[in-house]
């Protein structure tokens, strides 16, 4: 298995860059300088998280966030927010746009990485708890079409015996 796949999103090349520095060790960092590019990217890309800044010139981060979470094919995927707006007001709004976590610009890199870190941790637990859950159904089904079979068998041999 690859590393997992992070997308950065933020209008600064520089902070890209900065991003990037930090994160490619441990993972494959895909980036975008728009919440457009990150769309069009998304068509062939699944990242395992999102990381996106708040104030983008074409699309804000929070409307980017929420158009994502509308999205069936996108909707699981965590976003954390990096931005430099570090009011309760912008913090709760990222929240209610569907964010997992918001962090502060100038980040810290291995908090930042940490955080990352229990996001995919998480999202393998999600997907792990989801894959048993279909064992389960899956056995379920199974038992009851053996317990079907098996009342039918005998509704044949009580009639055979009649």
């Amino acid at each position: 298995m690859g590393k997992p796949v992070i997308f950065v999103v933020d209008d600064s090349v520089h902070e890209l860059k900065v991003c990037k520095h930090y994160l490619k060790e441990l993972y494959a960092v895909y980036t975008a300088s728009s919440a457009a590019q990150m769309f069009e990217t998304l068509k062939d890309l699944l990242p395992e998280l999102i990381l996106l800044d708040v104030l983008m010139p074409d699309i804000s981060g929070y409307e980017a966030a929420r158009t994502l979470k509308n999205d069936n094919r996108y909707k699981d995927i965590p976003i954390i927010f990096l931005s430099g707006l570090t009011d309760e007001k912008s913090e709760e709004e990222g929240f209610n746009a569907g964010a997992v976590d918001y962090i502060y610009k100038p980040y810290n890199a291995r908090q930042l990485i940490r955080r990352i870190d229990t996001q995919i941790q998480l999202l393998n637990l999600q997907k792990g708890m989801k894959q048993l859950q279909s064992k389960i159904d899956e056995t379920a089904h199974r038992a009851e079409e053996m317990i079907k079979e098996q009342e039918e068998g005998d509704f044949d041999a009580n009639e055979r015996k009649s």
